[in-house]
């Protein structure tokens, strides 16, 4: 990813959390983006059209929890419906995606998104992606988020 995203990239992560599901979040080294959790949840997707690439976050599962929770309006006391946090995650990033490109390319280019992907990590596939310098590092609610795109 070019240097010069890097920068819209966050603001957008940031703007999105915190408009979509009240959670505020602020830019972090990758090599503090150490996590207690031993699950994660990495969500992908990609788009064409001017330009071409993907957007891949990923984030420890009982963010994807606490995510579902503030977006449907639960109390965290309720069981959460099931694949809330999945619908949860995968609707962020295609709410970031889709600022992202209207961000950077402005509204004219027409973009096809595909519908994001989500599969589960374990702590192993997730320290791999902190010593990845390709990835970026946010900080929601004290929990580590990793985010990284390919726009070409």
């Amino acid at each position: 990813m070019s240097n010069d995203y890097n920068e819209t990239l966050i603001k957008v992560c940031c703007d999105v959390f915190e408009n979509l599901s009240f959670m505020f979040g602020e830019t972090i080294d990758l090599s503090e983006a150490e996590s207690d959790s031993d699950a994660f949840i990495s969500a992908t997707m990609s788009f064409k059209g001017d330009k071409t690439g993907s957007l891949e976050l990923v984030v420890p599962a009982e963010t994807a929890d606490t995510l579902a929770y503030n977006i449907l309006g639960i109390d965290e006391s309720e069981d959460l419906p099931p694949g809330s946090a999945i619908d949860a995650l995968r609707e962020l990033l295609n709410t970031i995606c889709g600022q992202l490109l209207t961000t950077l390319f402005g509204d004219q280019p027409i973009f096809d998104l595909t519908v994001p992907e989500t599969k589960t990590l374990t702590l192993d596939q997730w320290d791999e992606r902190v010593e990845n310098d390709q990835y970026l590092a946010i900080s929601v609610e004290d929990e580590p988020i990793l985010i990284k795109t390919n726009i070409e």
